[in-house]
């Protein structure tokens, strides 16, 4: 698998960068480009540029930029008797009731969370003119299909101490400290169980201890519980000093990335940018927000998995042994077809054989209980009268039919019926005369069995 690299960038009243590789989801500190070095006498979009012109753009380069928190405007809205889903769809549908300005001059992204009889929308919005200038530089640069996301410092933050959730006692919250040339700004980060909920700024002259413990208390008064609390206890600071804040557990020593980056002189919330790449951010002002894969993965879902593929192994192997069987069904049919075959001549001859058999049983049957042809025919010779004569003789089974001529029809026909050998002597046709008298008739009759020409 090719690595990837995770390139956290920081804009404030300077240019701050932290570079991350990460491989099968490990992750590894990379040295920053010297590129920054000359140009610290620049504005942050000068330095922007001189940094990524000296970068060559990578598929395999990840971007996410970092905003300091008071560009940014928040909006909460409650939806009363709707699901996160449903009051996540409707704010985005009134985002310009919600803003200062029209949809087409903000960047903007929402989530919702539940609450007591409802949820809570959350709009976050920025002008497109804060940021645009950023954004078109990346494009003249080659970079901007790197860019991933654009993330507030408290929103970075959240993100990256999910990277360790496991060494923070959640709900939590953060305190950080910003130094900039026009305003030194105290942040306070509020982290939920399941993500960040909310964030709270306001402005310090110093990092003095009596200011920062005033500022918690002034805002732990204004917050219901359980946040009240947290933020009293300040759990965790970035960016001040253990004896300005005794009370913090600094972030850079639960997380160890961060305290290798720290060591090495970073900014903060540069790494924290990186790392959130390799995280989930709750809100991001660009780019879509999809949580990795193992953020994503629920306890039930491998339950369903791991179902599924025991459906599938016991389907596989019902289908493997119904192959099995069919293709040796195939063998068996095409061996009774061959044979089939080889036996058709024989059974064939047997029908034959038995035909003739058949009709051998017949014959002898018929000869057996008639009369001889010799003395049917003598007879039937004796007793037509002189004065007839038989024209024609058809004998099929035991019947004769005799077509005959002659100058009585019925004497002829009185005269056969006293013959012994055949019965049945009938008139098959009318009698027809000739000028002459000559009559014409047609007679069929049946030879008597041994038995009738005995009697």
């Amino acid at each position: 698998m090719t690595t990837m690299e995770l390139m956290g960038i920081y804009i404030t009243d300077e240019i701050h960068t932290a570079r991350f590789a990460s491989r099968f989801g490990n992750l590894s500190l990379l040295d920053n480009p010297n590129i920054l070095s000359h140009s610290a006498d620049k504005n942050p979009r000068e330095q922007l540029r001189a940094l990524m012109s000296g970068l060559k753009p990578s598929r395999m380069r990840s971007i996410c930029l970092v905003i300091p928190r008071r560009w940014v405007f928040i909006r909460e809205v409650s939806f009363a008797n709707l699901t996160p889903h449903e009051a996540e769809a409707a704010l985005r549908l009134s985002v310009d009731a919600h803003s200062h300005l029209s949809k087409d001059e903000i960047y903007f992204d929402c989530f919702a969370r539940e609450q007591k009889d409802g949820s809570l929308a959350v709009l976050l919005y920025i002008p497109k003119t804060a940021i645009d200038p950023y954004i078109e530089i990346l494009k003249k640069t080659g970079h901007i299909k790197s860019l991933k996301y654009i993330l507030t410092q408290d929103i970075a933050l959240d993100a990256a101490i999910r990277l360790s959730q496991d060494a923070f006692s959640l709900p939590a919250a953060s305190v950080s400290f910003t130094a900039e040339k026009d305003a030194h700004s105290l942040l306070v980060t509020l982290h939920g169980k399941e993500g960040w909920e909310g964030s709270h700024l306001f402005n310090i002259e110093t990092a003095s201890q009596e200011q920062v413990i005033n500022g918690l208390k002034w805002l732990a008064e204004r917050l219901g519980t359980p946040w009240r609390d947290f933020v009293e206890g300040a759990e965790l600071s970035v960016g001040l000093a253990p004896e300005i804040l005794p009370s913090a557990t600094h972030v850079i020593q639960r997380i160890p990335l961060m305290q290798a980056a720290m060591g090495k002189g970073l900014n903060p919330f540069a790494i924290c940018g990186a790392l959130a790449l390799s995280s989930y951010a709750q809100l991001s002002l660009y780019g879509k927000r999809r949580r990795p894969l193992r953020v994503r993965i629920q306890p039930f879902y491998l339950i369903t998995g791991a179902t599924a593929l025991a459906c599938l192994l016991a389907t596989g192997l019902l289908g493997a042994s119904y192959w099995k069987n069919t293709q040796k069904l195939d063998e068996i049919q095409k061996n009774i077809t061959a044979l089939e075959n080889r036996v058709k001549p024989l059974r064939d001859t047997a029908q034959q054989a038995e035909n003739a058999e058949r009709a051998v049983a017949t014959l002898n049957d018929f000869t057996g209980e008639r009369p001889t042809m010799e003395a049917v025919l003598s007879e039937l010779a004796a007793l037509t009268p002189d004065e007839s004569w038989i024209k024609n003789l058809d004998i099929s089974g035991d019947k004769i039919r005799i077509t005959a001529e002659g100058k009585s029809a019925l004497d002829t026909m009185a005269a056969w019926r006293t013959g012994k050998n055949f019965t049945n002597v009938q008139q098959v046709s009318p009698v027809t005369k000739d000028a002459n008298g000559v009559e014409f008739f047609t007679v069929e009759m049946t030879i008597a069995s041994k038995k009738e020409a005995n009697k």
